[in-house]
């Protein structure tokens, strides 16, 4: 809200998204929101991944905050508990899917814990889940 006006941006043309963007995960409809590490105790790692994992269907994504690719121990970390709890079949999204302009090419239903996604996943013809996580 205190950004000048001159410095804002309205889009209401994606075409040019759709144009240059090539979508990752088309036919996966069912995507977790991973939050960032710092946003819960690192002794609650486990029973956070554990939890994102129990609310998804089978053969669906999980999309990592980008501080997982910053920080490789938080990726081998994320991985091995990962590991131990997916059961249901689960891949990870590499790091250069963007989920706002995949949502431009099919309709997704998104869970996780409060991110600006719950703003444009409606706008983009989505779904998104509040999932009390951690």
């Amino acid at each position: 809200p205190y950004i000048q006006k001159f410095k804002k941006y309205k889009l209401n043309d994606f075409s040019i998204i759709k144009n240059n963007y090539r979508p990752k995960i088309l036919g996966k409809r069912y995507i977790g929101i991973m939050p960032s590490p710092r946003r819960f105790e690192t002794k609650k790692w486990d029973s956070t991944i554990e939890n994102l994992i129990r609310l998804l269907p089978e053969n669906s994504v999980i999309k990592l905050h980008p501080a997982y690719f910053s920080n490789k121990e938080y990726l081998i970390k994320f991985n091995n508990i990962f590991n131990k709890f997916n059961h249901k079949n689960l891949s990870i999204c590499d790091n250069s899917v963007i989920l706002e302009a995949e949502m431009l090419f099919e309709k997704k239903i998104l869970y996780g814990p409060m991110t600006s996604l719950n703003t444009y996943a409606p706008l983009l013809g989505s779904e998104f889940i509040d999932a009390k996580i951690y």
